[in-house]
């Protein structure tokens, strides 16, 4: 199981070296932000957006740039990632802003929202329903949600050579297509799509290293004994390192969820 608590210091300890090397995270906030913008290139100024998990604000920036006349709402589980995005963020001019500590599965920012986005921090969550309903609570009739998570078959060599080995994946278990679609259901205007994507690392231990160095390495409590470790290693090395290199997946798959007002049907143009 994953723990949100470890989530927070996984982030928390790569935060300063996050923007340097987390270069799928800013590929999958810049493509979501090209949706968002193709759908929704205008909003009302004063309108109210929520951002869910902004790190150190890839997103974050696209956002104050596209909807300079609206409030924003940025949030993160890490204190260290959010004053990076208010640092990122400093010299984009927005109607207003907030930068907001908090824990999705406990607690949202209160409010009712014209639009609420996130890129990548929702394969993090344990209960994704509660979070949808939550969402489709607080989003105003009309409203969208727009968002990118990681999905099946992510870090699929990965985890099959844990599973060869019996031993316990310790990274987060990702939800299917189907899964999400079903979970997302509640909402009554939905489009999802999907894009894979390929990143080549020149061994095995680098492909590791660099998912501890962004804060996606064990969040399960349950260290790995060194020789363990080196198991997984070696048998991942033997079986995917091929033309020089190690070749890590990324599923990405995007929402888009809307709460269309409703067509309610007079009484008089009702059959007897």
């Amino acid at each position: 199981m994953i723990y949100t608590n470890l989530i927070e210091k996984n982030f928390s300890k790569s935060a300063a070296s996050y923007d340097k090397i987390a270069t799928f995270q800013k590929f999958a906030a810049d493509e979501l932000a090209k949706k968002i913008s193709s759908r929704i290139p205008t909003l009302v100024p004063g309108s109210k957006i929520l951002e869910l998990g902004c790190g150190t604000g890839f997103l974050t920036r696209r956002l104050f740039t596209l909807f300079p006349e609206t409030e924003i709402t940025a949030a993160d589980i890490s204190g260290q990632m959010l004053e990076l995005c208010k640092n990122n963020t400093n010299g984009i001019k927005v109607w207003k802003k907030h930068f907001v500590k908090c824990n999705f599965e406990e607690n949202l920012p209160p409010g009712n929202y014209d639009l609420i986005v996130s890129s990548l921090s929702f394969q993090w969550v344990l209960n994704l329903r509660r979070l949808a309903e939550r969402m489709n609570v607080m989003l105003i009739p009309g409203g969208t949600v727009f968002f990118s998570m990681l999905v099946e078959p992510t870090f699929g060599t990965l985890r099959k050579s844990f599973s060869d080995l019996n031993i316990p994946y310790p990274g987060p278990r990702f939800l299917t297509e189907s899964d999400i679609e079903k979970t997302f259901m509640i909402f009554n205007d939905n489009i999802f799509g999907s894009d894979l994507h390929r990143e080549y690392y020149p061994s095995t231990i680098a492909f590791l290293k660099h998912l501890n160095a962004i804060g996606s390495g064990n969040a399960t409590g349950e260290p790995l004994p060194v020789g363990t470790l080196r198991k997984v290693i070696d048998y991942h090395s033997r079986k995917n390192f091929i033309s020089g290199k190690v070749r890590a997946d990324y599923k990405l798959l995007y929402g888009i969820c809307g709460n269309k007002p409703l067509e309610v049907t007079p009484l008089s143009s009702m059959p007897a």
